[in-house]
């Protein structure tokens, strides 16, 4: 699949933008160089699993298509992500980015634990 190579990214930085936000958590397993000169940050798996305030500035966090469908593996801190992810309803949408409430992350992170 082509969704983690970077074509959404454009259309998620709309979606901020449109927004006003100034500011975006990201998980994305791509490596296009162009999120580094946008306004978010990249985040692992290991902070979403090691911490209960993962985008504690910031209000969204988006994760890619591929991150909670794909199959990366069985790393633990990439299965864990994903189980406490995927209990969650997406309050947006772009082409290849589901976006999550941070509050509702960090309360599913709580609930799950490590």
């Amino acid at each position: 699949s082509n969704y983690d190579w970077g074509q959404g990214l454009k259309e998620l930085a709309t979606w901020q933008r449109e927004r006003g936000l100034e500011s975006l958590d990201v998980l994305y397993f791509g490596t296009d160089p162009a999120l580094a000169t946008l306004p978010m940050r990249k985040i692992t798996f290991e902070e979403i699993n090691g911490r209960t305030d993962v985008p504690s500035r910031r209000n969204y966090l988006a994760v890619s298509t591929t991150v909670l469908y794909g199959n990366l593996g069985e790393a633990p801190a990439y299965r864990q992500a994903v189980r406490s992810l995927s209990t969650l309803r997406p309050v947006a949408r772009t082409s290849t980015f589901l976006i999550f409430d941070a509050d509702e992350v960090n309360q599913s992170l709580v609930r799950s634990g490590p």
